[in-house]
């Protein structure tokens, strides 16, 4: 698996997990919706620790972001309406 593999993978399960604390936490909107951000510092902070390769900025900072935000929402929005 290649290293920008690894960033999407982990920054999925990341935003999976971040929806379904959000959905666990929807009766309050404002930390609902401040959830996917703390996870978002949460993947970087994991990349700094566990250091699997080298990264660039745009690899710490950008690739997978959208990932991480769109699993969130579909998670949460699946969550929702079940």
């Amino acid at each position: 698996m290649q290293k920008e593999d690894k960033i999407v993978v982990i920054r999925g399960i990341v935003g999976v997990i971040a929806g379904i604390i959000s959905f666990i936490l929807v009766s309050n909107e404002i930390i609902a919706f401040i959830v996917p951000l703390i996870a978002y510092v949460v993947s970087i902070l994991i990349f700094q620790l566990y250091k699997f390769d080298q990264f660039g900025k745009w690899d710490m900072f950008g690739r997978g972001v959208l990932i991480l935000f769109s699993a969130w929402f579909l998670i949460f929005l699946i969550l929702y309406n079940i």
